[in-house]
């Protein structure tokens, strides 16, 4: 995908242009984000962007980006359940989170598909 292509996508979810937004889940994509604290960052760092974060994840899940958000147990940092047409996109949106553009938060994203080993298990058998 061209750098156009994922700045198009990008304005679409980011303007909140739901008309484009509908044609881009045609071909959309589960994505499971990691967002940990990058090492040697004190919570004292981390706080001033609490708001300003949790707007961003607001916003994305508004967008229908975010569609589920959770902390990681230890409170080291969260994860997203997310969707969007693809890795590139996906990755372009978590450069925009702004604790990941102070440096405070590390953001890792991993594409998902579906499990399909399921059905052979579930087969019936053929004659």
């Amino acid at each position: 995908m061209n750098h156009t292509r994922i700045q198009q996508c990008l304005e679409a979810y980011t303007v909140l242009d739901f008309t484009s937004i509908s044609k881009l889940k045609e071909s959309r994509m589960q994505f499971l984000v990691l967002a940990r604290a990058a090492e040697g960052v004190a919570m004292e760092q981390v706080l001033p962007y609490v708001k300003a974060e949790a707007e961003m994840v607001w916003q994305q899940y508004s967008a229908e980006i975010v569609r589920s958000v959770y902390y990681i147990a230890d409170m080291s940092g969260a994860v997203l359940m997310c969707e969007a047409p693809t890795l590139e996109v996906m990755q372009e949106i978590a450069t925009q989170f702004p604790m990941a553009q102070a440096g405070v938060l590390k953001f890792e994203v991993l594409p998902l598909k579906p499990y399909l080993g399921l059905g052979s298990l579930f087969a019936k058998s053929q004659p």
